[in-house]
């Protein structure tokens, strides 16, 4: 019973001392950041995530006086970009999960960090297979095509 009451203790403090990164620049993540305990958020980051990659812009108005009107529909992009960023938000989403659980232990970290190392050095130099996922790349998948 203590070990979990240090535990739930511990994840506590970790929820009120530190914000979780988000992914975006969308106020509804920051505020849920802000509210709700580590592992809860990450659950709502993903709802946030998955629920704008399944959104596409169908028209953009002339800004006026700052303001810029979007129509926006629900639609299921079938495209192999939207699988890309789909599996890059998942590995985001288990790269942070297991950077927290590190927490601040120095051994847990430098398992992580010789853990990626070694990632890094299996997947080669080979830069052929690096892929660049651009905010207009991401646009284009909600899109349909790469904004100007």
């Amino acid at each position: 019973m203590d070990r979990q009451r240090n535990e739930t203790a511990r994840l506590d403090h970790e929820s009120k001392s530190t914000i979780p990164m988000t992914l975006s620049k969308w106020f509804i993540e920051d505020d849920a950041a802000y509210l709700f305990t580590r592992a809860i958020f990450y659950k709502v980051q993903e709802e946030i995530l998955a629920s704008c990659l399944k959104m596409q812009i169908k028209h953009v108005s002339e800004e006026i006086d700052g303001v810029t009107h979007m129509e926006i529909r629900d639609v299921r992009v079938k495209d192999k970009l939207f699988k890309v960023s789909l599996k890059l938000t998942n590995i985001w989403f288990d790269f942070r999960q297991t950077v927290d659980k590190a927490g601040v232990h120095m051994d847990r970290l430098d398992y992580v960090h010789k853990t990626i190392k070694q990632l890094n050095t299996d997947l080669g130099d080979d830069d052929v297979n690096i892929v660049e996922f651009t905010k207009k790349d991401h646009m284009e998948a909600m899109v349909g095509q790469k904004p100007s």
